[in-house]
C-alpha cells in the first residue's frame, strides 16, 4: 500500500490486486522507475539524500503484482564528518 505521510513515502508490499469481469491479455509487464531527493542545510552541515525506486508491474491473468526495490544514497558534508 502506498501513502504519503508528511515528506515520507511509505510503501508496504508487494501488492497483489485481482481484476474480475474484464477481458484482457493473459500477461503483460511494465517496468518503471522514479527518483526523488532532499537536501537539508543546517549550521555548517549539508545532507543530501537521493532515492531511486525501480519496479515492475506484472499482469498475469486477472492478477496485478507490483514489485520494487529502493536504492538510497546519503551524503553529508560539513565541519563534523
Amino acid at each position: 500500500m502506498w501513502h504519503k505521510a508528511g515528506e515520507e513515502l511509505i510503501v508496504r508490499g508487494p501488492i497483489h490486486l485481482t481484476v474480475k469481469n474484464v477481458s484482457m491479455a493473459r500477461s503483460a509487464t511494465l517496468p518503471f522507475f522514479f527518483k526523488r531527493g532532499r537536501d537539508a542545510i543546517s549550521a555548517g552541515t549539508v545532507i543530501t539524500t537521493r532515492e531511486t525506486v525501480h519496479g515492475l508491474l506484472r499482469l498475469e491473468g486477472g492478477h496485478l503484482t507490483i514489485q520494487w526495490r529502493l536504492a538510497r544514497k546519503t551524503e553529508r558534508v560539513g565541519l563534523d564528518i
